[in-house]
């Protein structure tokens, strides 16, 4: 229905431009068309006054830790407290490197005189009284040929002699050697070799006709080892004695080994 100004009402359909009325929705068919689209919310109104505070809540369960936040500057150093007591001794460390030698003390008293060791004697005496030819050495000084021997004499564990021209040393240690030779011929030499190399201090020689000459020296001898008297001269032609002119029969050459030490 459509209500005028002054209360009236007509229920012919008047254009609202055109009269001074509204629509009071009486439910006439004036009054029940479709409703339009919902308008744009209006802006918010001011916030009312804080109601009081309700009471407390049931605490809830606790949460998951969180996770640990950055450590803090390290504050500073605190006072100095007091000494505790001693703790047990702790397990010894390693050994340190050995320290700079000190000085050389003063020299003790001489001790005394220990027991005498036992030493067992051990000598070799071996010699020939055949006449035998020995040749030149191709080069002066080389080893030449070695003496033959025919009868020794041993006493002792340390050296052998099995034969010919070869004695064995049986015991490392010190030895003094000497040797002889009976030669006829001219310029000659003679020097003990050990294991193929020359003896130091064993070469000995002459520059005569029919000479006796002697030959010593101490050695330092390993044990395994071959002692030879060899010719090392690049003369002549020479020959071991074994008899004088009216045919006495005499040693043509020997050698005396003794151990020392």
């Amino acid at each position: 229905m459509i209500q005028w100004n002054d209360g009236s009402a007509h229920r012919s359909e008047i254009p609202r431009s055109n009269f001074g009325f509204h629509c009071v929705n009486c439910g006439c068919s004036c009054c029940s068309g479709s409703r339009g689209p919902t308008g744009p919310t209006g802006e918010a109104g001011p916030t009312g006054a804080t109601g009081d505070t309700g009471p407390t809540g049931v605490t809830g369960e606790t949460g998951p830790t969180g996770a640990t936040g950055n450590t803090g500057p390290e504050g500073p150093e605190g006072i100095e407290g007091s000494t505790g007591p001693e703790g047990p001794q702790g397990i010894q460390g390693p050994e340190g490197e050995p320290g700079v030698t000190g000085p050389t003390g003063a020299q003790g008293s001489t001790g005394p005189t220990g027991a005498t060791g036992a030493f067992e004697q051990s000598f070799l005496f071996v010699w020939t009284e055949d006449e035998q030819p020995l040749t030149p050495t191709p080069v002066a000084g080389g080893q030449g040929d070695a003496v033959e021997f025919t009868g020794s004499l041993r006493v002792g564990p340390a050296l052998s002699f099995a034969g010919s021209t070869q004695v064995d040393i049986l015991e490392s240690g010190y030895y003094h050697i000497s040797w002889e030779v009976y030669k006829w011929g001219y310029d000659s030499a003679f020097a003990l070799f050990f294991d193929g190399t020359m003896v130091p201090g064993s070469n000995y020689g002459a520059m005569a006709h029919d000479e006796f000459y002697h030959g010593q020296v101490i050695a330092s001898l390993s044990a395994g080892g071959i002692l030879t008297l060899n010719r090392i001269d690049s003369m002549y032609n020479q020959t071991i004695f074994n008899q004088i002119g009216d045919g006495t029969r005499v040693t043509g050459a020997s050698i005396v080994v003794i151990k020392i030490g």
